[in-house]
């Protein structure tokens, strides 16, 4: 099911690459922040007991979403286009100590691959909104969800074609625990 949806996709945004003729701007974005959740609901594993000496006994809840976006400007004053990124969730530490036997540890960050179609509006001088809808396919093969994400932003003119975006952005994946990450960050946007 996996490898379809991937298929799928990647042969819808080839041939809208490919279809596509007016004005191209690429986005390279990296963006930090805090992703809400409840970690022991999202990874299955109890609270930690200090009488069993187990279960989740360490998180974080830092979240980093590194990602491009191909956007195709069909106006002045709006965009469309796809995003494909990495996105690290969070993080978390499970410690199990069985009766008589050294203390184990298990743990892992929760990292996703998403992808998906974006729309962007200019709504005054060098200030945008954009929404999406992105499916994720998280990287330890756990499950494929969908979610949607919105930002906005200000861009600082570098050039005719060079801008550097500033923006505030929300992403919601549907699933196990509905993770909510909110973060801001930085990047680079080219027109070709």
């Amino acid at each position: 099911m996996k490898s379809f949806l991937l298929s799928a996709l990647t042969i819808l945004l080839t041939s809208s690459i490919i279809a596509q003729t007016s004005n191209t701007s690429l986005v390279v974005q990296g963006n930090f922040g805090y992703t809400f959740v409840d970690i022991s609901k999202a990874v299955d594993v109890p609270e930690f007991n200090r009488f069993s000496d187990s279960g989740l006994e360490d998180w974080d809840n830092f979240n980093f979403n590194g990602f491009g976006q191909l956007l195709f400007n069909t106006s002045k004053n709006f965009s469309w286009g796809i995003e494909a990124g990495m996105f690290r969730i969070y993080r978390w530490l499970e410690k199990e100590h069985p009766v008589g036997l050294s203390p184990r540890w298990f743990g892992a960050a929760v990292w996703t691959f998403h992808a998906g179609p974006v729309l962007r509006f200019i709504i005054a001088d060098n200030f945008y909104f954009y929404t999406g809808a992105d499916i994720y396919v998280f990287v330890d093969e756990s499950s494929v969800n969908g979610g949607v994400n919105g930002a906005f932003g200000y861009e600082i003119p570098i050039s005719k074609t060079v801008s550097i975006p500033i923006e505030f952005r929300t992403d919601v994946i549907f699933g196990n625990a509905t993770p909510i990450c909110i973060g801001g960050g930085i990047g680079l946007k080219f027109g070709l």
